[in-house]
């Protein structure tokens, strides 16, 4: 399954409520930042799609069916009617470096400039996470963590919708639910190749991902080694995208046929995920 984190939009139409959470007129979710894998499996590219309530609530229950098992906490379901003064929030599954934001249906009731930082204490998370929330633009405000959240975790956050817009009390906050990545990677390997010599070739891959993870963590999940010598390994990275690919040089072509062996162990990161692949050297 591809996790994601999506930007829940509200949006209102002349007829009774459409869906993913609108109160009149059909709405955009946009998905983006892929998450676990399922041992894992391939990330997909971030999409956008037109999404009815109904297929919202079932997103909602199919995250908390996921989850349900390891977390004790209940993923909250928002009521549609916070359409009349919020068009969009983050919610789903989400990185670990996301930000939170609000993007209210009208103009708000304070004086603002894009960039001030909000004085109030308009955002509360639980579990509790230091941060700093600020005006992206004139409706939108945005909680920035100080820290990383913490991975594999549910968090339910409280927004404090009446000191920023005119609502009724029932409306005073804003109550809905995140899910940080549970973090995981995968490693392809793309096959020998000659290097252009008779006396040697190399492997190159690609080591995929979850969420963003610092590249100098990545390279301490594999190593490649031929006989009883470690060979070494070149990385490029793509923070964007996810993905880490890598080559192994000067693997020897000796006089009898040999074995590379590629070995990938996610111990270094508290990742549950290890294996390894034997592949054959000509000679």
């Amino acid at each position: 399954m591809d996790n994601q984190k999506f930007l829940l939009t509200f949006t209102r139409a002349t007829r009774p409520v459409s869906e993913k959470l609108q109160h009149r007129r059909p709405g955009v979710a946009e998905q983006n930042n892929p998450s676990t894998f399922m041992d894992p499996d391939r990330v997909q590219p971030a999409k956008k799609f037109t999404v009815t309530f109904s297929l919202a609530f079932l997103s909602a229950l199919t995250v908390l069916s996921l989850f349900s098992c390891k977390q004790k906490n209940k993923w909250i379901d928002v009521d549609p009617a916070y359409s009349q003064f919020v068009d969009a929030y983050t919610t789903g599954v989400v990185s670990k470096t996301t930000a939170i934001s609000i993007q209210l249906a009208a103009a708000t009731n304070t004086t603002h400039s894009v960039g001030e930082e909000v004085t109030d204490d308009l955002f509360e998370l639980s579990p509790s996470v230091k941060g700093k929330a600020h005006w992206v633009n004139a409706r939108t405000i945005e909680f920035k963590p100080a820290s990383l959240l913490e991975t594999g975790k549910q968090y339910d956050i409280h927004f404090k919708l009446g000191k920023v817009a005119k609502v009724p009390v029932k409306f005073q906050e804003l109550k809905f639910s995140i899910q940080t990545i549970t973090p995981s990677f995968k490693v392809t390997e793309f096959g020998l190749r000659s290097s252009g010599t008779k006396a040697s070739m190399t492997l190159s891959g690609e080591v995929e991902t979850a969420d963003l993870e610092k590249a100098a963590e990545v390279e301490k999940l594999l190593q490649a080694s031929q006989g009883t010598g470690q060979l070494k390994i070149a990385w490029e990275h793509n923070d964007a995208a996810k993905t880490h690919r890598y080559t192994v040089a000067d693997i020897q072509r000796l006089p009898t046929a040999s074995t590379l062996l590629l070995q990938w162990d996610g111990k270094p990161m508290q990742i549950k995920v290890k294996g390894g692949r034997e592949l054959n050297v000509p000679a």
